[in-house]
């Protein structure tokens, strides 16, 4: 179910607008059981939870868009519900969970002329990172998760033993990267 509400052209001494976009995904499921060919399950548990659990649930934007004269000030907040994810080489008996996160963004935008804008952005100021746990599927999940040293060789497995941490080898809902600066020049034509 997708969800798009704007407001614009408020006038408080420039050009105010308001947006909100989202979408929640009520269901989506594999239905019957999973393929085979000669006996073998073609899907695995990684490639499942990339058809049904590793994008979120739910994702919204809020969107503010201020333009006085020449001058374009935008913000949106991005929130990125909960995924599950079951990178290839983790244990059957476990999953990875992402925290719901919200990301906000900042612009600032000029005219040069009618057909050039030149704008700087900070995309995720706050430094936002993706945080995951396990979660354990069953007891055997739970005992592994009881045991420092077993939930260490789990975590080595889908991080490249720690150089991907944030991450994760496979799965994230948004970027590792944290907060990032750029500037843009625009013409159109």
């Amino acid at each position: 179910m997708d969800l798009v509400l704007d407001y614009k052209n408020i006038d408080v001494g420039g050009t105010l607008a308001f947006s909100v976009a989202g979408n929640v995904n009520l269901k989506n499921e594999r239905e019957g059981g999973i393929p085979q060919v000669k006996g073998t399950d073609v899907i695995d548990a990684t490639q499942e939870a990339l058809f049904f659990t590793s994008r979120p649930k739910q994702k919204f934007v809020l969107t503010a868009v201020y333009q006085l004269d020449k001058w374009i000030l935008s913000l949106n907040n991005t929130y990125f519900g909960k995924t599950e994810f079951r990178q290839n080489g983790l244990d059957l008996h476990l999953k990875t969970v992402f925290d719901p996160k919200v990301v906000t963004d900042f612009a600032l935008g000029y005219d040069l002329f009618d057909n050039v804008n030149l704008t700087a952005n900070v995309n995720n100021v706050f430094d936002v990172i993706p945080k995951w746990n396990f979660e354990a599927l069953d007891t055997t999940g739970q005992a592994i998760l009881k045991d420092p040293a077993q939930t260490k060789v789990q975590t080595n497995l889908i991080t490249f033993n720690g150089r991907y941490p944030i991450t994760t080898y496979d799965g994230a809902h948004f970027s590792q990267l944290g907060r990032m600066y750029n500037v843009s020049l625009t013409y159109k034509f």
